[in-house]
């Protein structure tokens, strides 16, 4: 019983004088035993180092007004951290431009055909599922709405196939009767990609939003680097027409990060 005992007080002894050596780190005395007195030391030492943060950055501030160099430190971001990405391929690449040239959307960028693009939507769509498409008619150009009704998607495609269109768009909805997903399926010989909608903000829902007019706007693609995500932004790219109506002040941006595509219509 005796040696249990003072194996308890060794145990306790060691974590007291680790506890303290952590307050000696802190700038803190481990004398001080109100717990009020210590957060008066941890707010004086954060007090410290914010003004000697302000000294350091008027420095640096005078040192580039009188032409002296600075270093500055670069902030660390996702994009910064990110490890080497293998599949990241060179847009100046031979093999890369081969395969661009004879995918299924170099008619497009040979100016071959013109985008003529079909938007539905599942059976009995909802009020948000019909104001998502009307504003989805006036960014797409050239975009015609099709009731889906009771037709089923292999007569719709075939419908498609027959009148020109280059592109269907089919929106779907969750249990919750919003949208929730949009298929993207390039005619004749596809691909056909899903995307998953999320934090979903109509134009009608935003204070002050412009008017929306039905002019061909600038697309920027961001971050589409990899083959896969050339590939997407290619198809995405098809959607829309190679000569943007600049008088128009239209701007459509997809952002691409963390797995994800950021989408923005500026005007």
């Amino acid at each position: 019983m005796k040696k249990d005992s003072e194996k308890k007080k060794s145990v306790k002894a060691v974590k007291n004088e680790k506890k303290r050596e952590r307050q000696r780190i802190r700038g803190l005395d481990p004398k001080v035993g109100r717990k009020g007195k210590k957060m008066e030391k941890v707010l004086e030492l954060r007090t410290q180092k914010k003004k000697q943060k302000r000294i350091e950055r008027r420095k640096r501030k005078e040192d580039e007004i009188r032409g002296i160099p600075v270093i500055r430190k670069t902030p660390h971001t996702i994009e910064s951290l990110r490890r080497f990405d293998e599949t990241i391929v060179d847009p100046e690449d031979v093999e890369v431009k081969f395969e661009e040239q004879i995918d299924e959307f170099s008619d497009h960028f040979s100016r071959n055909i013109t985008p003529k693009l079909l938007i539905t939507s599942t059976r009995r769509p909802s009020e948000k599922m019909r104001t998502y498409m009307k504003e989805l008619l006036l960014v797409l150009s050239n975009s015609f709405y099709f009731a889906r009704e009771e037709y089923k998607l292999k007569e719709v495609v075939k419908h498609a196939k027959e009148n020109g269109f280059t592109s269907i768009l089919l929106v779907t909805q969750g249990s919750n009767k919003l949208p929730n997903g949009l298929y993207i399926c390039s005619l004749p010989r596809g691909p056909t990609t899903f995307f998953k909608l999320t934090s979903l903000k109509l134009a009608s829902e935003m204070k002050g939003a412009g008017v929306l007019v039905a002019t061909k706007p600038e697309i920027v693609l961001n971050s589409f680097n990899t083959r896969l995500g050339r590939r997407i932004g290619r198809q995405i790219a098809s959607l829309f027409s190679l000569d943007p109506e600049f008088e128009g002040r239209r701007v459509i941006t997809f952002h691409n990060q963390r797995d994800m595509i950021f989408f923005r219509h500026h005007r």
